[in-house]
């Protein structure tokens, strides 16, 4: 029995040499230690997986030294079950992993194999054995403690802390805070970069502070989106709103805070395209530059208006990057003259789904017109200026009249008819983008060539003009009288009142003539200059004249429509409260779209938004916007010349 306990005694030498030194002094005090198995994986916490895991390897390891221990006497003894040597020193395994998994600490194993090795001896045989039985063992005594561990009923529970640490010192620590940033992606960071002093896109504008007399941080505190969704839904009754809209878009102001995607720029821009003011924003966009992927695309459509396709196609061929737009790609190549390549472009494009539909028919009619069926096209109800342009190359050009008000620009260029022309420039000058000078031009260029329509109109004109040239009251006021209704019907009065007012004013014109020369006068930009030549000879001059002086009138001394809107926001009426908080908050430009909102809604029929338009607009100092747009309301809804 003495001899069967030497090996083993060597062994558990062995083992007791490698394990650490640690301990736990009568004071409670902790000493320092080495790191075990659970705080080298998990790190320091004395909760949680680290118990578990040591619960684990408690019971493992004390199966492990029963089992290695039982079987290593029996093979030294003789007994059944581990008869072999081998048997025995592979129980010695086991024992010794038993041993290190119960300390916790994984270089234990590196450091007894060695030792197991010398005392069990140094043959090969019984070195791979003993490696053989530490590797098995750890092993095995995982699945014998996920089995055991979890199951005994002395087994340690999660709450449990790990030996040498003060359970009372941890219960009274408090909670650490979480004061570190987190990175809530494994992104790096976008930063942006500009050179210092460097001018900001958004700010651009074609109307200095002077002339416009807003300040730089008109749009500053607003966001961007809603600042679109407000430019694109507001309506503009009158021409002193379209003139006010116009002054907002072109001044130049700082964008929104939060406008890091040229968001604000591209609303203005947008709105000056929808308004056919295509030069205006041409020449913004010479200010900003076309190198962000979205002015580029702005950029593209008003040159294709104009019929400027070079520029395009060859900025597009030195920075591809600017467009993903393989319609366009197709067209510029062709235009180059590589038709094979534009071809075997537009063949992947298709292949990829890029383009597809009337856009991809269009553009292989464009490279061989002889590709189609014969049948023609059917034209799109909003064509694209890319897609207007491939029709007009097929020998197929789209009518204007129909189409938005962007394609009135393109009649105006002179390779159009006469009557062609005239219509494109009265739907500009309905939109207040067209200067009433250029819209007499094309008046006044040859005679009618024709009667009916629009050369009624010419002929009237060109007679009234005519008489206004001699000087003779009495022909002037039937020439008058047979223009007027002409100009209502094309919803041009305004136009015709800035250039003939004061031609009219000079002239002592009575009866129907004179009401309508009192009007012009009123519609004009010199109102308040022009006063003194109307005389009130009844109550619709006083109320007008009222207004033209910022007085509140007499709703009651005429039937006029909105009138008792009107004097009410030219007397005690106050900006609405939300309004105002807006206000407060430095949102200005915002306000005054809302404002301009306001007055649409009045026009169509709402009082009370009319009577909070008009006073939140005298509050902000847009007084002569105020009081135009009150005068153009009432003059042309009374002449039905307002829709």
């Amino acid at each position: 029995m003495a001899r069967t306990a030497r090996p083993l005694t060597r062994a558990l030498r062995a083992v007791r040499s490698a394990l650490p030194r640690t301990g736990v002094p009568a004071s409670g005090q902790i000493v320092g230690r080495q790191p075990v198995f659970g705080e080298r994986v998990f790190g320091k916490s004395a909760l949680g997986w680290p118990v578990l895991v040591q619960s684990v390897l408690v019971q493992s390891a004390l199966g492990l030294v029963r089992f290695g221990q039982q079987g290593f006497v029996r093979s030294r003894s003789g007994r059944t079950g581990f008869g072999q040597r081998r048997s025995g020193l592979f129980s010695s395994g086991l024992f010794t992993a038993g041993m290190c998994t119960l300390s916790l600490n994984l270089p234990c194993l590196s450091s007894t194999r060695p030792s197991l090795s010398g005392a069990l001896g140094s043959r090969r045989s019984s070195l791979g054995a003993s490696r053989v039985g530490v590797n098995l063992g750890l092993i095995l005594g995982l699945m014998f403690g996920l089995i055991l561990g979890l199951s005994a009923p002395g087994a340690p529970a999660f709450a449990q802390t790990d030996p040498g640490v003060r359970t009372d010192l941890l219960a009274q620590a408090p909670p650490l805070p979480q004061t570190d940033p987190v990175a809530r992606s494994a992104t790096p960071p976008v930063v942006e970069s500009a050179p210092l002093g460097a001018p900001t896109l958004g700010a651009a504008g074609l109307l200095p502070r002077s002339a416009t007399g807003l300040p730089p941080g008109l749009w500053a505190a607003s966001d961007p989106n809603r600042l679109a969704s407000l430019i694109a839904a507001v309506e503009l009754p009158v021409p002193a709103m379209q003139r006010l809209m116009r002054r907002l878009i072109l001044a130049e102001a700082l964008p929104p805070a939060g406008d890091t995607g040229l968001v604000h720029l591209d609303s203005r821009l947008g709105w000056l395209m929808r308004q056919g003011m295509v030069e205006e924003a041409l020449a913004l966009l010479q200010i900003t530059g076309v190198d962000d992927p979205l002015l580029f695309d702005d950029w593209v459509d008003l040159s294709l208006l104009l019929d400027s396709s070079e520029p395009v196609c060859a900025r597009l061929a030195q920075q591809p990057r600017l467009s993903s737009d393989l319609s366009l790609r197709v067209f510029c190549t062709a235009r180059a003259g590589e038709w094979e390549r534009a071809a075997l472009v537009l063949q992947s494009a298709r292949s990829l789904g890029d383009v597809s539909g009337r856009q991809a028919e269009l553009l292989v009619r464009f490279l061989d017109p002889e590709a189609g069926d014969g049948r023609p096209l059917l034209p799109p109800v909003r064509p694209t200026p890319l897609e207007f342009r491939l029709f007009e190359a097929l020998g197929e050009p789209l009518p204007t009249q129909p189409l938005p008000l962007p394609f009135a620009v393109l009649d105006l260029s002179g390779n159009t008819g006469w009557k062609a022309q005239i219509e494109a420039a009265e739907r500009l000058a309905r939109a207040g983008s067209l200067d009433p000078n250029r819209l007499l031009g094309l008046y006044t260029l040859r005679r009618a060539a024709a009667s009916g329509g629009v050369w009624d109109r010419v002929a009237a004109l060109q007679a009234f003009e005519r008489a206004l040239e001699r000087g003779r009251v009495d022909l002037v006021t039937r020439r008058l009288t047979e223009v007027w209704p002409q100009m209502v019907s094309a919803r041009v009065l305004p136009a015709f009142a800035e250039l003939f007012a004061e031609d009219l004013a000079d002239l002592a014109l009575e009866g129907r003539a004179g009401r309508m020369a009192r009007d012009a006068v009123y519609l004009s930009r010199g109102y308040e200059t022009l006063i003194p030549a109307v005389q009130a000879t009844d109550a619709k001059t006083v109320f007008l004249g009222a207004l033209a002086r910022g007085v509140a009138p007499d709703p009651d001394a005429a039937r006029l429509p909105y009138a008792e809107d009107i004097a009410r926001g030219f007397s005690d009426a106050t900006v609405p409260g939300v309004l105002a908080e807006q206000l407060q908050e430095g949102r200005l430009g915002e306000v005054i779209l809302r404002a301009m909102a306001l007055f649409a809604s009045g026009a169509a029929g709402n009082g009370q938004d009319l009577t909070d338009a008009l006073a939140t607009m005298r509050a902000l100092g847009l007084e002569d916007s105020a009081r135009r747009a009150a005068l153009e309301l009432v003059i042309l809804e009374d002449a039905n010349a307002l829709r």
